[in-house]
């Protein structure tokens, strides 16, 4: 992190339109927040969703800021000269990716140091990315995670902020797990990282694509344009022979698999003709076993994890992690010893006999795919309490009422994390797609919804709290306000935390 800023700009340079000032110094700093710009840093203003960083530019300069990269034609720069002859402008054709390939080079190219793994798809992104990385760590090799929990690497854990973080904190997470001597990273790729190149030009030995359902069209517009974005991972930054793990039960997991050139790949699935098949699921409430067959292999597994999603979560990281040189053996005991992923199928054991999961399922697929595995274990009612997120796709709330309606004997509909939306609006259309509305309630406080839940249930039923899982706080109105769905639990029961069985 030691090379001037000319040098620097020779990792952008096809994206360099024009350049002014001096650009001898060495960055201290660089970012695409004017809040963080101090004396001696680099300002690069990106065009957000909800604002426009070149807005900021002049703040930029009054905190100290040595350079700016902007893309927008209509900055005056020669205005800025003015009120700084030394400052350096650039004027590139995208400062998004300008943004994120600039932080790689600062950083030292952290990703060449190392092995990435990257999982995208719609569900079971972080439940694989808790998976690969015990895998991984077990195997001896010191290894980093990014998910939608937590970023971390040996002696360093914090919560994530985003499912991927955005370049910034991706260089200089990755940068630490190199000063950490990390052989492994092991992160969680979303669409919106892939379509606004946050990654920069990091390479992939192994990727994952777990499935694609309905979801963050609101970003997207359309399967289609979801689709593709998930896409990129393995048709632009997955390495020359880097190994792709597809699952074939989705539709689009066989569309990439027609589509791939270039990469060593293995399919998984349930499907006769994958080339890692899961035969012989048998599923209980404290696991699942089943078989994977690899060609003439086959290989016992026992899990922890119930249902037949994670079966399929865990064929995914049983591929990779062969495929990446790890023993097959040494794979099958980490998943015997079991696997704990924060908020996926969290157990609770309730005082009168009831059972209580919280999962983060937040699309419609994924809440079915979680109450479809409960409804296996499930001896008594089976009582859902959801809402959906404010601010984000409203095309799933229909379907997520629907699915909630279809496979559990009572929903309870309540808040998520209404954000800016009226939550009395998101629950009328959860509702919306419910032609039966008489076993369902609505009660709107999430912390009223689970204490009903817990009161009306009875020995042998089992309550699913779903939407939020992880997650330590509800946002309303753009504040976020302590809110655990596992502490409400406990606080309803007296409870202390069970050991965990786990999904996403």
């Amino acid at each position: 992190m030691s090379a001037n800023f000319a040098k620097l700009l020779e990792a952008i340079s096809p994206l360099v339109e024009k350049t002014a000032g001096g650009a001898g110094f060495v960055p201290k700093k660089i970012s695409c927040s004017s809040s963080e710009i101090s004396p001696g840093s680099v300002f690069i203003a990106v065009k957000g969703e909800k604002t426009d960083g070149h807005r900021f530019i002049m703040d930029a300069l009054k905190r100290g800021a040595n350079a700016v990269i902007y893309e927008d034609s209509g900055v005056a720069a020669e205005d800025f000269l003015k009120l700084n002859p030394i400052l350096a402008l650039v004027k590139v054709s995208d400062s998004r990716k300008a943004c994120a390939q600039l932080l790689e080079a600062f950083y030292g190219n952290p990703a060449d140091k190392m092995k990435l793994i990257g999982i995208t798809g719609t569900n079971g992104k972080t439940t694989c990315a808790f998976i690969l990385e015990k895998i991984l760590s077990d195997s001896g090799a010191p290894c980093g995670l990014i998910s939608t929990v937590r970023y971390s690497y040996p002696g360093f854990s914090i919560s994530a902020g985003r499912t991927t973080p955005a370049p910034e904190l991706f260089q200089k997470l990755l940068s630490g797990m190199v000063e950490n001597k990390c052989l492994w990273a092991v992160m969680e790729v979303s669409s919106h990282a892939l379509h606004q190149n946050r990654i920069g030009n990091a390479k992939f030995a192994g990727a994952i694509f777990t499935n694609l359902s309905g979801d963050h069209l609101d970003y997207h517009r359309d399967m289609e344009q979801y689709y593709l974005a998930k896409k990129l991972l393995f048709s632009e930054y997955i390495d020359k022979n880097g190994a792709a793990i597809i699952n074939i039960d989705d539709p689009y997991g066989r569309r990439i698999m027609s589509e791939l050139s270039g990469a060593k790949s293995a399919s998984y699935g349930f499907a006769e003709d994958a080339d890692c098949r899961i035969t012989e699921f048998k599923g209980a409430t404290d696991g699942s076993n089943f078989v994977i067959n690899c060609g003439i292999s086959s290989y016992q597994i026992n899990s922890n994890l119930p249902g037949r999603h994670n079966a399929s979560n865990i064929t995914a990281c049983f591929c990779a992690a062969k495929m990446l040189g790890v023993n097959s053996q040494d794979i099958i005991k980490t998943i015997k010893h079991g696997i704990y992923v924060p908020g996926r199928l969290e157990k609770f054991t309730l005082k009168n006999g009831a059972t209580a999961y919280v999962d983060y399922a937040h699309t419609d697929d994924a809440l079915e795919k979680v109450l479809k595995t409960l409804r296996e274990i499930c001896e008594g009612r089976l009582i859902c309490v959801f809402g959906c997120g404010g601010d984000r796709d409203k095309t799933k709330r229909p379907r997520m009422g629907r699915v909630s309606a279809n496979f559990a004997d009572n929903t309870i509909i309540t808040s998520d994390n209404p954000r800016s939306e009226d939550p009395n609006v998101i629950i009328d259309e959860i509702l919306s797609g419910i032609e039966d509305k008489r076993s369902c309630a609505v009660i709107s406080d999430r912390r009223e919804a689970i204490k009903t839940a817990i009161e009306r249930s009875e020995k042998n039923d089992i309550i699913l709290i779903a939407g939020k899982g992880h997650e330590k706080g509800q946002e309303i109105k753009g504040e976020i306000f302590p809110f655990d769905d596992g502490d409400e639990i406990r606080k309803n029961n007296h409870l202390s935390r069970q050991d965990a069985v786990v999904e996403n």
